[in-house]
C-alpha cells in the first residue's frame, strides 16, 4: 500500500480537513478500482495516516465516505477493509 502517497504531500498541510479527507478518500477509490488495493486488505488507520502524512481524525472522515459507498466494510475500532468486489476482473 506504500505507493498509495499523494501527488503532492507538501500542500497537504494547508488544506482543510475536508478538503484533505476528500483528496485521501479519492486516492483510496482509485486504488481500490485499479487493484492496487484488493479485496479483504486491512486499512488501518495508522498505516493510512503515515502513509498519506494526515492524522486519523482525516482517515477515519474519508473511510465514512468509503464506507457509504460500500467500498470498504467498518471494522469498529481497527480501521476499514475492502470490501469491494467488482465482478469479475476486467469485467
Amino acid at each position: 500500500m506504500s505507493d498509495l502517497k499523494l501527488s503532492d504531500p507538501d500542500t497537504t498541510a494547508s488544506r482543510s480537513r475536508n478538503s484533505q479527507a476528500e483528496t485521501v478518500a479519492t486516492e483510496l477509490t482509485l486504488a481500490i478500482h485499479q487493484y492496487r488495493i484488493l479485496p479483504g486488505t486491512k486499512l488501518g488507520e495508522d498505516e493510512l495516516a503515515e502513509i498519506f502524512g494526515v492524522s486519523r481524525t482525516i482517515i477515519r472522515s474519508a473511510l465514512q465516505s468509503l464506507w457509504y459507498y460500500r467500498l470498504v466494510e467498518n471494522q469498529r475500532n481497527r480501521g476499514g477493509l475492502c470490501g469491494a468486489t467488482f465482478g469479475a476482473r476486467g469485467a
